[in-house]
């Protein structure tokens, strides 16, 4: 099912608050409905977070899925529901292989994913791995909640009820495209807000 205002416009939006808002909590209160997948990303999922029908939705479980701006969606719901929502594709997404497959194993077998960097093809013939590497600042095994998403909209939620707590979580942060002192602005106001100080661990990464 495609959502009433799904091609709406407002401006820069997809329609306009009221509109967006009333599309998802008509989908939660849809018993055939089993998931919701975003079309896309951009900005405006923030907006509508004081509008939805939490008890609706807690009583109406349902996968929600997406990144980018969709962290706000999915933090939200989770911080005033408890509800279990997944950092994923979103509609226009490639939907190549390694991404779809950990989806399914995830969502449709119920199988624990491991994380771990990927050897590309342009690496396979190098003695030392290029791209998609990952920096280990601080060595060690940590466990907890995993909690996180697109870095940009995370820092826009903190302080506001729908923000999730982080204490003895996992931080992943993804984004793409930001300058370095934008990165630097962003980590010191989880810093500031005493979210890093709460954590089990952070891991950070970029979205190709």
């Amino acid at each position: 099912m495609v959502a009433p205002h799904a091609l709406e416009r407002y401006g820069y939006l997809a329609g306009t608050d009221d509109q967006r808002t009333a599309d998802v909590n008509q989908l939660f209160a849809d018993p055939a409905i089993a998931a919701l997948l975003p079309i896309r990303g951009d900005w405006g999922s923030a907006r509508i977070l004081p509008y939805l029908d939490y008890a609706l939705i807690r009583q109406n479980p349902k996968v929600v899925i997406g990144f980018s701006d969709l962290t706000a969606l999915l933090l939200g719901i989770h911080a005033r529901t408890g509800l279990i929502t997944f950092h994923g594709p979103h509609g226009l997404t490639a939907w190549r292989s390694d991404q779809v497959e950990p989806l399914r194993s995830l969502l449709f077998a119920g199988e624990a994913l491991t994380y771990e960097n990927p050897l590309l093809p342009e690496d396979q013939s190098r003695l030392m791995q290029v791209r998609g590497r990952i920096q280990t600042i601080t060595s060690g095994r940590v466990s907890g909640p995993l909690i996180g998403g697109n870095l940009s909209v995370l820092s826009g939620i903190v302080g506001s009820p729908y923000f999730p707590a982080t204490r003895g979580a996992v931080l992943f942060l993804e984004d793409v495209g930001e300058a370095p002192y934008r990165i630097d602005r962003m980590l010191t106001q989880l810093k500031l807000a005493g979210v890093l100080s709460e954590l089990a661990g952070v891991r950070i990464w970029p979205v190709r």
